[in-house]
């Protein structure tokens, strides 16, 4: 983290910093979902899949988050 986002991070409220993270953790989500289906293909001009891409902008592994958020869909639901 940079440290001017550090220190805008300082200067937000808890409510502000709150709505920060859930549209954080929602813009992740939906990018996972607009991936699944192309997840294995190329990224137009480019030499990774979508589902690299999605990895490299997350740091974090696509197939473990699907699976938690699969997980966590199910027994919300069940």
């Amino acid at each position: 983290m940079t440290s001017t986002k550090k220190r805008l991070i300082d200067l937000m409220s808890e409510e502000d910093r709150a709505q920060e993270e859930k549209w954080a953790e929602d813009i992740k989500y939906y990018a996972a979902r607009f991936c699944w289906k192309m997840r294995d293909q190329r990224c137009r001009g480019k030499p990774y899949t979508w589902e690299q891409w999605w990895e490299r902008r997350f740091n974090d592994s696509y197939r473990r988050y699907t699976k938690e958020m699969t997980d966590k869909k199910a027994n919300d639901s069940g």
